[in-house]
């Protein structure tokens, strides 16, 4: 990371790594999977995404301060709990977002969502399989520095809502994303290695 100037902001470089195959989950035997990387015990920011007209669509940007590889873990998790959104993969690889199941988001579960998760259990733990074994995940190593993660996961979902379909359309909304504060200082953020990600520009601001 270069030093802050007055001409221009401080600059962070991501180097992206992957495509990796879901951690845990039975692929495509030409990926290496997560856990089989050493970046797989660095912590930073990470991308679910899916082949799409020669790059990758991206479904979601996360960040986490923990190693990938535990943060992942306890993706899995959520995942077979309802709590993410599944997905018909299929669609997806065509650029559409088709859902099976729309994920609780919360840990208040609505009572109708619980018994409807119930009754199409075996359905959405399928679906949930396929959609696992489809995504291919990217994974940026940096710092442990609270904001500049937050700052780089909110900017990289921002510029995904305000792209052109299909980038625009694949991603859930409503996360809970922090971006820059008015007190901070801009980062510019270069992306670095296998970039080549619809919607994602080679650089922006955080």
């Amino acid at each position: 990371m270069l030093p802050l100037s007055k001409n221009r902001p401080q600059t962070l470089d991501l180097y992206w790594r992957g495509p990796f195959s879901w951690p845990a989950i039975k692929t495509n035997r030409d990926l290496t999977t997560l856990e089989n990387s050493h970046h797989a015990l660095s912590c930073g920011v990470y991308l679910w995404a899916v082949e799409y007209l020669d790059k990758y669509l991206i479904y979601a940007a996360g960040q986490t301060l923990r190693r990938f590889i535990t943060r992942f873990f306890e993706h899995t998790k959520a995942h077979k709990e309802g709590f993410f959104t599944v997905f018909d993969m299929e669609e997806m690889k065509q650029g559409k977002r088709k859902e099976i199941w729309h994920g609780f988001f919360t840990r208040k579960h609505p009572v109708e969502k619980v018994q409807e998760f119930k009754e199409r259990y075996e359905e959405i733990q399928e679906a949930i399989a396929v959609q696992l074994a489809t995504f291919r995940v990217f994974v940026a190593p940096m710092e442990p520095d609270t904001r500049l993660l937050k700052r780089t996961e909110s900017a990289i979902m921002n510029i995904l809502y305000n792209s052109p379909p299909p980038a625009s359309e694949i991603p859930d909304r409503g996360m809970s994303l922090s971006g820059r504060w008015e007190n901070e200082e801009p980062v510019l953020v270069r992306n670095v290695g296998n970039y080549n990600f619809h919607g994602l520009p080679e650089e922006f601001e955080i």
